[in-house]
C-alpha cells in the first residue's frame, strides 16, 4: 500500500464547502469520456496517513483531488478506506467519519477535502480564494515550476509580503530522484481564476497530476503548495 508519490508526507492543505453526491470508477477505465457522476468503485482497500491516503486514491483510481490541511497539522493517524462495491461518496464519508474535523465536496470534476470552519486556517482560505489576473504555464512545465509560479504571482506574493509569511519552496517537497511533472504537452493560460480554481484545473486536466495539497506545518509557518503526479512513463495519454 505504500505507493508514495513525489512529495513528502509532512506537508500541506485545501479549501471548500458543501456536499454534492457523485460516483467514481476504477483506474482500469480511462478517465476520458467519463463523468465522475457515472463512475463506480469495486474492491477498494486503502490505508495510510492523510496525504498518502488521498495520493493513492487520486493516482491509483485516476481521481483529481485537492486537499487543504488544517493549520499546524500533525496528524499521524493511519486511515482505512474499504469498499467492495459502491460509490465515491461512500469512501469519502468513511474518511470524515474517522476524522470529523474534515468535510468534502466535488466541484467541476475535482474532489475537494477541507477542514470544517472551526479548524480551517484563515490564511490558507484567503490564499485559495485569491483571484489571479492571469496565470500561465508552458508545455513541459514541472510541478515544482508550477508551485514556484504560484508563490511568485503578484497576488499571492503581495499577501505573503504583507503578512511576513514565507513560502516553503518546492525543494521542501523533494522526496527522491524524480522531479514531478505535469505532462510533456500540458499547458494552461487562465485569466481571473482563483488559486483554488487553478490548482483544480491542473489536477483535472494534466495527464500526470492528480493531487494538490496546501498547508502550513505550524500556524505561523511558511505556506506550502504541492502538486503530486505520477511518473511520466505511467500516464496512458501523455
Amino acid at each position: 500500500m505504500a505507493r508514495l508519490v513525489a512529495f513528502t508526507l509532512s506537508v500541506l492543505s485545501l479549501s471548500l464547502i458543501g456536499s454534492q453526491r457523485v460516483y467514481a470508477q476504477r483506474a482500469d477505465v480511462s478517465r476520458q469520456g467519463h463523468n465522475l457522476a457515472t463512475r463506480q468503485f469495486k474492491s477498494v482497500a486503502l490505508e495510510g496517513q492523510m496525504v498518502q491516503l488521498f495520493s493513492m486514491l487520486g493516482h491509483d483510481y485516476d481521481i483529481p483531488i485537492g486537499l487543504e490541511l488544517d493549520s499546524g497539522n500533525n496528524d499521524l493517524t493511519e486511515y482505512r478506506l474499504k469498499l467492495d462495491d459502491g460509490t465515491l461518496p461512500e469512501l469519502l464519508d468513511q474518511f470524515v467519519s474517522q476524522n470529523p474535523k474534515y468535510d468534502w465536496f466535488i466541484e467541476n470534476g475535482v474532489v475537494n477535502i477541507f477542514p470544517r470552519a472551526s479548524h480551517r486556517d484563515p490564511f490558507l482560505a484567503e490564499i485559495l480564494s485569491l483571484r489571479l489576473k492571469s496565470f500561465a504555464v508552458n508545455k513541459g512545465t514541472s510541478s515544482w515550476k508550477l508551485e514556484e509560479l504560484l508563490f511568485t504571482s503578484a497576488e499571492i506574493k503581495a499577501v505573503l509580503d504583507a503578512r511576513g509569511i514565507e513560502s516553503a519552496g518546492s525543494i521542501a517537497n523533494f522526496s527522491g530522484g524524480y522531479i514531478p511533472q505535469l505532462g510533456r504537452d500540458f499547458s494552461l493560460n487562465l485569466s481571473g481564476s482563483t488559486a483554488k480554481e487553478i490548482l483544480n484545473h491542473v489536477v483535472r486536466e494534466s495527464p500526470l497530476a492528480r493531487l494538490w495539497v496546501v498547508s502550513r506545518v505550524r500556524p505561523d509557518g511558511p505556506l506550502r503548495i504541492t502538486v503530486s503526479s505520477r511518473h511520466q512513463t505511467a500516464a496512458r495519454n501523455d
